[in-house]
Formats: C-alpha cells, structure tokens, sequence
C-alpha cells in the first residue's frame, strides 16, 4: 500500500519550468518580433536593447521614443508595468 501512496504522489507533483524572460527571448526571437508587436512602445528599439530597454543610453532611448522610466517602466516597477500592459490591451 505504501509504494501505490508514493508513486501516486510522485506522478501528482507537477514539475515547473522557469524561463528567464530575457535569456528566453534573446535565443528564440533575437530580433524582438514578438516584443515589438505586443509592447509598441518598444516597436523601435534597437534589437541590442529589446529585451534589456533599461541598459539602452539616452541617445539610443530617445531616438527610439522610449525613455526609460516614462514610457516604459524601470526594473522592479511592477505596477507601472501592469499599467503599460493593460493599457496596450485596451487599444488592441
């Protein structure tokens, strides 16, 4: 009785990937096609700085039209991220 216990909680437990979203994206869509589509407001973001807008300097945020902090949230800014997110999703 016991091993039938055991394996029947072994094959229960669900095994959980977590991809980095970074790392993930950089080798499945390198140039930020996905990114691009569903953030437009890093539609013109170099594709050094897609994944990684926050690293991008100045000059390269200004000319894509995403400052960093304005238009698109600082790391660690949950709530504003969630804000752009779901503002983007009311125009699509």
């Amino acid at each position: 009785m016991d091993s039938l216990t055991f394996d029947s909680t072994y094959l229960s437990t669900q095994y959980h990937r977590i991809y980095s979203p970074i790392s993930f994206g950089k080798k499945y869509d390198p140039n930020g096609d996905y990114i691009r589509h569903f953030i437009p407001v890093l539609k013109d973001m170099p594709k050094e700085y897609i994944y990684e807008p926050w690293t991008a300097p100045l000059s390269v945020q200004e000319k894509a039209r995403c400052i960093v902090g304005k238009d698109y949230p600082k790391p660690g800014e949950k709530k504003e991220a969630l804000d752009l997110l779901f503002s983007g999703a009311e125009s699509t």
